[in-house]
């Protein structure tokens, strides 16, 4: 059980702080739904939500994340609307060339693990 991963990949800036709240909030639905099915989720939203400084550290920690992910098993979810984020763009190219499942929220759904 929980043997897989899935990296969680969307918009997190926004012009306001509530739209940045509104993207926390949308990728802990999706992270909370991901473990319901039996997967471990990283949902890096979560990990750095609020925090100050240089997004470039932050997104540099999200890439070596990815790096360390197995493509045997384990893969990045895109939640809506990721295609408009540079950093979301970032992930699913660093996913996509290590050879990760991609799975797109809404239209390619991971399997659940767990009865």
């Amino acid at each position: 059980m929980y043997s897989r991963i899935l990296y969680v990949a969307g918009p997190y800036r926004a012009p306001t702080p509530e739209g940045v709240q509104a993207n926390i909030d949308k990728a802990r639905v999706a992270a909370q739904s991901l473990w319901s099915k039996g997967w471990a989720v990283i949902c890096p939203h979560l990990n750095s939500a609020h925090m100050d400084g240089d997004p470039s550290i932050y997104m540099a920690g999200d890439l070596a994340i990815i790096e360390r992910l197995d493509p045997e098993k384990d893969g990045l979810y895109l939640l809506e609307g990721w295609s408009y984020s540079e950093g979301s763009v970032r992930e699913y190219y660093a996913a996509r060339d290590k050879g990760l499942t991609i799975y797109k929220q809404g239209t390619h759904e991971p399997e659940v693990l767990i009865a």
